[in-house]
């Protein structure tokens, strides 16, 4: 939390807006003004696994701002200063009990506890060594950061605590089994399922602000309606917004100009669909999706990119418009069904099967295998280095500092080789997380190794939450602010 002199009480100008639209722009301008800079925290979910050999650093490379960046890890160069590279850490076991290996890595790595069968479960699914009714024993790490009641944290009151978004149909809600698709969760078998669908993202989270303020869910044809009025609503946000004026601090007008901006902006550029923004606090960068011919999952495969990387765009404007501060997204589900081989470009692998089934557990020996997974992996690398470069463009707080250094990103998956679905010397990134002194920069090589629960009771001290051991005890081998050394600075 930073501190700015020039004080303002945020429920006051807030009712001076009344149910204006002006309330979009005023959210982070008072937040920011009351000496609040949001801290917030995304867990990003890549399927499947990786080929580790071309994502790690080699293991003799020592700790530090040195480290080789990698053939997976190039597409994050841009970010170099600004992520943390971890060799050394392994995931809790996924192998000691029934349930299927990718969801029990998704679970373990999210909450820090073994997964668990809900009260419902038949007996076949408990015996079943491959059973995918398992779900998770407590809150993910998401949830628990909102339980744990971290000022920074909680949501301004109107927005939704969290949300969740994900990259195909099979991922969204009621699709396919929890376990994998979900890496989110309230509590005991409390999965929260990510919503694939931009347009519909846009309208329950953003599209709210004109036609019913935020957390309401419109009806996409009500934004339809609203977008024809084009300069008719643009125009009332703006006077909204120039009336307003003289109950802002003064040290907040260069960001106000900068919002009337962008109105400027987008009167010149509105189109029906599909809607650029709602109000100026943040504008989508949202992308046309091909058209296909295809349905189902080859239409998934023809549209995989461009729906990835606008709902990667909405939670970058939600958390611009701070109406909410933590997020999860996952490109596809741990068993993934897509072929990459139909929307990777110029993919030079030759395997023609989905994700799961053919490229993931294509062989730790095939070198065909080995080039699907690392180039599958660079596609997702480089939506997700281009979120957060664009995160990184939007200064907030302090001169120099941005959105991105005011978010904890977390970017993983659940497995490393997924032949033999290993937790060991887990391809994990963390990227911003400023507020916490992260390391950022840094390569950090553990010997003796340590767990991802070390990590997260590390993460959780410097956020102020003071903590012995996160999740299973049996897996996280340091205690308090001692655990993973050099991951937190000045701690």
């Amino acid at each position: 939390m930073r501190i700015v002199s020039t004080p303002i009480r945020r429920r006051s100008l807030l009712a001076a807006s009344g149910a204006g639209l002006a309330h979009m722009f005023l959210r982070p301008l008072t937040a920011e003004a009351d000496g609040v800079i949001p801290q917030r925290f995304l867990m990003m979910h890549r399927p499947c696994g990786t080929w580790p050999d071309d994502f790690l650093p080699p293991k003799a490379t020592p700790s530090g701002a040195g480290w080789p960046m990698t053939p997976i890890l190039q597409s994050f160069e841009p970010l170099r200063k600004k992520m943390v590279v971890f060799r050394g850490v392994d995931g809790a076991p996924n192998n000691i009990q029934n349930g299927d290996r990718h969801g029990q890595g998704i679970i373990g790595q999210v909450t820090g506890r073994l997964s668990v069968q809900p009260p419902t479960a038949s007996l076949d699914d408990r015996n079943d060594t491959n059973s995918k009714t398992i779900t998770a024993a407590t809150p993910s790490f998401d949830q628990f950061l909102l339980g744990a009641g971290i000022a920074g944290v909680q949501p301004p009151a109107g927005g939704p605590k969290s949300i969740q978004l994900s990259g195909n149909t099979r991922s969204g809600p009621g699709q396919h089994f929890a376990c994998l698709t979900c890496i989110s969760y309230g509590g005991t078998a409390q999965p929260k399922f990510g919503e694939p669908r931009p347009m519909k993202n846009f309208a329950n989270l953003l599209g709210s602000a004109m036609v019913g303020g935020p957390g309401v869910a419109v009806d996409p044809v009500v934004i339809e309606r609203q977008l024809q009025q084009k300069r008719s609503v643009l125009d009332f946000v703006r006077g909204d917004l120039g009336r307003l004026r003289m109950a802002i601090p003064s040290s907040q007008n260069v960001k106000l100009d900068a919002h009337l901006d962008a109105i400027r902006l987008l009167e010149s550029r509105l189109t029906s669909t599909p809607p650029p923004m709602t109000a100026g606090c943040a504008k989508p960068a949202l992308v046309p999706e091909p058209p296909t011919m295809f349905t189902g999952r080859e239409k998934d495969e023809v549209i995989h990119s461009e729906v990835c990387t606008n709902n990667l765009a909405i939670i970058r404007a939600a958390f611009q418009c701070d109406l909410t501060r933590v997020a999860s997204f996952t490109f596809a589900d741990g068993n993934n069904d897509l072929h990459p081989h139909n929307y990777v470009p110029n993919a030079s692998f030759s395997i023609l099967g989905n994700h799961h089934d053919g490229v993931s557990h294509g062989g730790k020996q095939n070198r065909d295998a080995q080039i699907g997974k690392k180039e599958t992996d660079i596609f997702y690398g480089n939506l997700a280095a281009k979120a957060l470069m664009a995160m990184d463009q939007i200064q907030e707080g302090a001169p120099g500092q941005t959105l991105l250094d005011n978010t904890l990103t977390y970017y993983f998956s659940e497995c490393s080789y997924g032949d033999d679905h290993e937790m060991i010397d887990m391809c994990s990134l963390f990227f911003g997380g400023k507020f916490l002194k992260l390391a950022v920069g840094n390569f950090l090589n553990y010997a003796p190794k340590i767990y991802w629960n070390d990590v997260w009771t590390s993460v959780l001290n410097a956020w102020g939450v003071p903590t012995m051991q996160f999740g299973e005890p049996m897996y996280c081998k340091g205690s308090g602010p001692a655990a993973a050394k050099g991951l937190i600075l000045g701690t």
